[in-house]
């Protein structure tokens, strides 16, 4: 079944449920009997509105009854009537009156409340039912009545009268009908249709949260990432779709690898028999001769250079090689880097505390540095300085390797470490590399499960921040001092 019916069928279900549970009570009130609604709590507001009638009327001129009765009519969302025991008006709205009123009036055994009977807060008290109020079932357009007898003459000689009470069941339902089950009957409805849509909801959330991850896997260079498939439908197939496109990026990646790697093992033999046949041979006659032979190793030596990035590159980046994660401490090996890659060639200034202990492969981090510092000497210019320092935050422990040459243009910051990307488009050897170095540092220090970023320095110049995971508690020893090579 499809996304699309499934939620379809859920809302008619839940539109369903909730019709049916609201005509449940609405049929549930019509079938109690009317004798239940003047009850508590109903009846005690039909009281106290009689009550608060009689009051007015008894204090009032028999003139301004109408008008008495008007406005407790707007005050309580009714139509009221006053009545004689025989059924005749007396004032107030004209409405037809039941015939179980008629005779309920009729009734001597209903009696009105002696006037002197009040209770605490001085408001004349009505006798419970059947007694002091009396109703009629409801009409056929759902209107309510009932009768009220009160204190209240016409005159000194004349019976007492009676308080018609028309109550439309929409205006003035709240007089007789006690809120509070409705108010549960709301909160049942509203459990009922969060226990109907949350498992729905929760196993397409959970669904799309597998795929978001596997994707979001994926995009990091984890290809071997797999949604599990789950039953047919859209999520299903989008799962389906997700695996089909990792085992395809996957299978391209490796065939760039094997490539990159079966092109470098076929061009290093015979790029060392050159450098071979270059140094047996020597420079040849003249000057003309010497300069070719100059150029000609030195091309060979960009050569083999690149060639060894790109199978440095293939075996970083093979699926399988994972690192080998030991204790190790940075000022040391960055300064075999330096000395290695650098020499004299470079100014540079170490400020490295010793010990400071990070948990990485030593290869992999000493290659990072290494090409890093490559990168330095390549594009900052012979009158550099490179500056390398680390300190530690929580459980991190940061390298930054800077130098003070020409920066990277911003728009090219966020491409650097992709591999073959040149911020000079052009493959001319004095322009710049094979473009595999800061990608190799990445790979390097992302198998480490570390992380890298690259900014230009705010004095100016290139900077990378290698983040390695700290391997001591106590943090990193005591800084060593400023070497200066």
């Amino acid at each position: 079944m499809t996304l699309y019916l499934r939620t379809f069928g859920w809302v008619v279900f839940n539109l369903v449920l909730l019709v049916l549970i609201g005509f449940g009570v609405h049929w549930f009130q019509r079938r109690l009997p009317l004798d239940s609604l003047l009850a508590d709590p109903g009846g005690r507001q039909l009281q106290t509105l009689a009550a608060s009638v009689a009051g007015s009327l008894v204090s009032t001129p028999t003139d301004r009854w109408p008008t008495t009765l008007e406005s407790a009519e707007r005050t309580w969302n009714v139509q009221l009537t006053l009545l004689r025991p025989d059924g005749s008006r007396v004032t107030g709205s004209p409405a037809p009156i039941p015939e179980e009123l008629r005779i309920g009036l009729a009734d001597s055994r209903i009696r009105a409340p002696e006037p002197g009977h009040r209770g605490p807060d001085g408001i004349p008290r009505l006798p419970p039912p059947p007694w002091g109020h009396f109703a009629a079932p409801p009409a056929e357009d759902g209107v309510l009545y009932a009768a009220v007898r009160i204190p209240v003459r016409e005159d000194a000689d004349s019976p007492q009268l009676a308080l018609l009470v028309r109550i439309d069941p929409v205006r003035g339902g709240s007089l007789l009908f006690d809120l509070r089950p409705l108010l549960v009957a709301a909160l049942v409805v509203v459990a009922v249709s969060a226990a109907v849509w949350w498992p729905f909801a929760h196993r397409i959330v959970t669904a799309l949260d597998r795929v978001i991850a596997v994707t979001d896997r994926i995009a990091t260079g984890r290809l071997d990432a797999r949604v599990p498939i789950g039953p047919g439908g859209e999520i299903g197939r989008l799962g389906q779709a997700v695996n089909q496109m990792a085992e395809r990026l996957e299978g391209n990646a490796a065939a760039q690898r094997r490539f990159l790697r079966d092109v470098a093992h076929e061009l290093s033999s015979p790029i060392a028999r050159m450098q071979m046949a270059l140094e047996v041979e020597g420079p040849a006659s003249g000057a003309e001769g010497s300069s070719l032979a100059v150029e000609i190793a030195t091309d060979v030596a960009v050569l083999r250079e690149r060639v060894e990035e790109l199978l440095a590159y293939s075996r970083a980046t093979e699926p399988g090689r994972g690192p080998r994660m030991e204790p190790l401490d940075l000022e040391p090996l960055v300064r075999t880097a330096v000395a290695q890659e650098l020499g004299s060639r470079l100014r540079t200034e170490i400020e490295v505390p010793s010990p400071t202990r990070v948990l990485g492969d030593p290869q992999l981090v000493q290659r990072a540095v290494a090409n890093l510092l490559r990168n330095s000497l390549r594009h900052a210019g012979p009158e550099a300085v490179v500056r390398i320092g680390a300190d530690a935050a929580g459980e991190w422990t940061e390298l930054r390797v800077a130098d003070n040459g020409p920066g990277v243009p911003g728009w090219a910051l966020e491409r650097l470490g992709e591999p073959f990307f040149r911020v000079d488009p052009s493959r001319d050897r004095k322009t710049g590399g094979s473009g595999l170095g800061l990608s190799l540092v990445v790979s390097a220090i992302t198998a480490c499960g570390g992380q890298v970023a690259f900014r230009n320095a705010d004095s100016g110049g290139f900077e990378a921040r290698i983040r390695l995971r700290r391997n001591d508690a106590a943090g990193t020893g005591t800084p060593g001092r400023k070497a200066v090579g």
